[in-house]
């Protein structure tokens, strides 16, 4: 996580993909630590996340850290807006550069 604190000093943008070495679960800044605890208990590790956001767990998870400056128009979406246009680019770039991919939704 302190990596991605990091990238936001770059002033560009920035995508970085990684794995977890472990069972983690990280919550976001709003969030507290007991409360991921009493949803996973103590079989996992925690990390907190400097951003906002839920409480997500990583076990056998790919993640990604997307860094927007404020002067880019993305950094100006908003919620399920924003999580919409960055998963379309993930996914048309995935399509276009190595694995199939495709975009599940709940709508």
């Amino acid at each position: 996580m302190e990596i991605d604190r990091k990238l936001i000093k770059l002033s560009k943008p920035v995508i970085r993909f990684y794995k977890w070495d472990g069972d983690w679960v990280s919550y976001g800044y709003f969030q507290s630590l007991e409360k991921a605890r009493a949803l996973f208990g103590e079989e996992v590790d925690y990390v907190r996340r400097w951003t906002g956001g839920g409480i997500v767990d990583h076990r056998g998870d790919e993640t990604y850290t997307l860094v927007i400056p404020s002067s880019e128009k993305a950094a100006g979406l908003r919620g399920d807006e924003g999580y919409r246009a960055i998963h379309e680019a993930v996914v048309a770039y995935l399509r276009a550069n190595g694995p199939n991919a495709e975009l599940i939704s709940n709508d």
